[in-house]
């Protein structure tokens, strides 16, 4: 059982992005990762915590 799972955030308001999270969903059977939209407090606070200032330019992991 995998202990650390990678967090995706995602802008919770593109609809790109949207489409992404579904299509992650989906297909990741095994739930590998969680996904955060960036406009969440935890979203927030993960941002802050690793210093990134323009998180609006991609998702990240």
């Amino acid at each position: 059982m995998q202990t650390h799972c990678p967090v995706i955030l995602f802008d919770g308001q593109c609809n790109l992005c949207h489409f992404c999270v579904q299509f992650i969903v989906r297909f990741d059977k095994q739930i590998t990762f969680k996904l955060c939209p960036m406009q969440s407090d935890k979203g927030e606070r993960l941002l802050k915590a690793h210093q990134i200032d323009d998180p609006l330019s991609s998702m990240l992991v």
